[in-house]
Order: structure tokens, then sequence, then C-alpha cells
């Protein structure tokens, strides 16, 4: 009997606390929802970011790509045997012959070889000619090299002590 005595006198306030707490329990599961919610954009927000990151790094090397190609553009064979011959005046060689050798196809670039018959005062301008070559903004490559005493310095007191026979290789990219 006190019971129902209590729940009549009280009835406004014991519904008002059955009501708090069903919103209470409402407000929970929402929450709970809103926070797994919230975890997965924040999950899908890092793998976008690594995403990016990946991105930029392709358009990195995009960008590297295409300074690579714009130094191994196409050029004909008389530009690189002007530049091999500019690269002989500088280093103090005298180009004897120059032969054009078969090209050799890579995958994305192709090889053009050229002999060269070159005479030389000694090692050290023998070693500038190569160094240059190698550090050309062209690109070349020295496939093969072979060093031997000049037969003309024999005949001529005046003549080039040292003769080279190499091969050189003009790289071309293909795209």
């Amino acid at each position: 009997m006190e019971a129902v005595y209590f729940l009549t006198k009280h009835k406004n306030k014991v519904l008002n606390i059955l009501i708090l707490i069903l919103f209470l329990f409402a407000a929970q599961r929402i929450y709970g929802i809103k926070l797994n919610e919230k975890r997965s954009l924040s999950f899908k927000k890092e793998q976008e970011i690594k995403k990016n990151q990946v991105l930029a790094q392709i358009v990195g090397l995009e960008k590297n790509i295409s300074a690579y190609k714009k130094i191994l553009r196409q050029k004909d064979s008389a530009y690189f045997i002007d530049k091999l011959s500019n690269l002989a005046k500088d280093s103090e060689v005298k180009i004897i012959s120059i032969k054009p050798v078969r090209e050799i196809a890579g995958g994305v670039y192709t090889r053009y070889p050229f002999g060269l018959s070159v005479s030389a005062l000694g090692y050290h301008a023998i070693g500038k000619f190569i160094s240059r070559i190698e550090n050309s903004r062209d690109v070349f490559i020295v496939e093969s090299i072979g060093i031997s005493p000049n037969p003309a310095a024999a005949k001529e007191a005046q003549a080039d002590k040292m003769k080279l026979e190499l091969v050189v290789s003009a790289v071309f990219f293909k795209g």
C-alpha cells in the first residue's frame, strides 16, 4: 500500500525519471554509433592521406621522367659526331676516324655506338677526353677502350705518342 501511495504522490517525478533514463539510453546508443562513424572516417582519412602521398611521389617521378626525356631526346648522328669532335678539341686529342656501328635497341631506349680512333700526346689527354665524354650533358657510354703506342709517332717527331681505339654509345629515349 505504501508503494501505491508513493507512486500516486510522486507520479510525475517517477515518470520524469523514466523518461530521463530512456533519453540517456538513447543518447548512449547515438553516441556509440557516432563514435564508430568517427573512427571509420578517421581510418578513411588516413588511407586518403597515404594515397595522396603516393600520388605526390608519382607526380615527382613523372617530372623526373619528363626531364630525362628532354635529355635523351632523339638527335641525329651528325650532332653526336660534332659533339665528340668538340670534346676531343677541348681535351687536346685528335680524332683520326669515327665510324657508326649498328644500333642496339633496349626496352625504352636505343644505343647508337660509334667506333672512334683517336691520337693523343699522353695518358692525361686521354683521361681528360674520357672524362669529358662521361660527364657530357648528352648521355654517352664508353663501351670499350684500347690504348696502344701510335705507329706514326716513330716516323715523325711531332706526332702524338698514344693511339686510342674506343666504342662510345649515344643513348636515345624511344618515347
